[in-house]
């Protein structure tokens, strides 16, 4: 009974809850891990908030809020490829590989606040 998990069988809704319970957690503790994070965060903050334009860092809160390139351009009244080439420079300057590791950046860089 105690090492029922290591038999291979179905996994049961009491596995299925657990992880459910424990998957967010863990994607955290890994966006955690892909994100550089500067040695002083005071110190880098206007470094990095400089290092982005006024617009690039509105798109960086509406990626942040979850919204798509088509639902950024509507809400800004620009074409979704203009938004497309901000999120690319975005990745660039933040030195992150998508979209999720650029928010995690700028939230741990107080570019963006929750």
């Amino acid at each position: 009974m105690l090492f029922r998990s290591c038999r291979p069988e179905r996994a049961g809704p009491k596995q299925a809850y657990l992880v459910e319970l424990t998957v967010p957690f863990l994607h955290a503790a890994w966006l955690r891990t892909q994100v550089e994070w500067p040695a002083d965060g005071a110190a880098a903050k206007p470094a990095m908030a400089s290092l982005l334009t006024s617009r690039e860092i509105e798109i960086l809160k509406w990626l942040f809020h979850g919204k798509s390139n088509v639902e950024i351009g509507l809400i800004l009244g620009i074409s979704p490829l203009t938004v497309k080439n901000h999120v690319q420079k975005i990745l660039r300057k933040l030195n992150v590989l998508n979209r999720t590791q650029a928010v995690g950046k700028a939230l741990a860089l107080r570019i963006v606040n929750a």
